[in-house]
């Protein structure tokens, strides 16, 4: 355990995470005298804060009986993880119906152990929080590519989800919906230098725009590693690791005011 500084407070007791060129030297070392970050973070949602997994496998082990336990993935992508017991066609069929219930699916969905806690810790540390994550609106495609999903229900239930849990640290207008691959488009633009993911893709992506990423512990990133992109041991990790990190860039002078 270590501490560190928090600004116009105590210092706060977070397990500590080190890693080489943390942060990455390409956030602190700008080719531009008048840039700037924001002293934001941006989250992902599914696997990050919230476990969409476990409620998912129950849903589909109610309809086909198939049994999900002692099953370790090791894609990201479910539907086509030979581990996983349902076929593709399957997990698409019930994805549509498991995202649009408020209970029993999306908008019933509960955090992950201690998540909570480690966002209410950045929050106290003077750091703003924005949840950027891709949930189906009615003109998405859905996942066998048939149709749209027709209906906004599942952005409304998650939205409910959202400020239900976590109202104290994000307010409505801190949510968005985006594409996988917008979320760096939206960094970029809002000068956004941290997201925290569990998809190694898109933390890969954002890294290759110089910019840092923090994978939460799942069985699909195992192994993950790439300049820019710290990944956690353990979810308790998370507030020093976000902290930690604006601090440095706080000291480089490279946060707006």
């Amino acid at each position: 355990m270590t501490s560190t500084k928090k600004k116009g407070g105590s210092d706060l007791a977070l397990a500590e995470i080190t890693a080489a060129n943390w942060p990455p030297s390409s956030l602190t070392k700008v080719k531009d005298p008048y840039f700037k970050w924001s002293k934001t973070v941006m989250f992902d949602l599914h696997g990050v804060v919230f476990d969409w997994e476990s409620a998912f496998q129950d849903f589909a082990s109610a309809h086909y009986g198939y049994s999900f336990h002692n099953v370790k993935r090791e894609f990201y992508d479910m539907a086509r993880d030979p581990n996983t017991p349902i076929s593709p066609d399957q997990f698409s069929e019930l994805f549509v119906e498991f995202v649009k219930r408020a209970q029993g699916g999306y908008g019933d969905l509960q955090p992950l152990a201690g998540v909570v806690e480690q966002l209410e810790l950045i929050k106290q540390a003077g750091i703003n929080v924005v949840i950027c994550t891709w949930t189906p609106g009615a003109s998405d495609a859905r996942p066998d590519g048939s149709a749209t999903y027709g209906t906004g229900i599942a952005q409304q239930v998650t939205e409910e989800l959202i400020l239900k849990h976590l109202g104290h640290v994000v307010s409505k207008s801190d949510i968005m919906f985006n594409s996988t691959h917008g979320k760096k488009r939206v960094m970029l633009e809002e000068r956004i230098p941290l997201i925290v993911e569990d998809n190694a893709e898109t933390a890969v992506g954002v890294a290759q725009s110089a910019m840092g990423a923090i994978v939460m512990p799942q069985p699909y990133n195992e192994g993950l590693q790439f300049p820019n992109v710290l990944r956690l041991d353990s979810s308790n990790q998370l507030a020093y690791a976000v902290i930690s990190f604006f601090d440095k860039l706080d000291d480089e002078s490279m946060l707006a005011a």
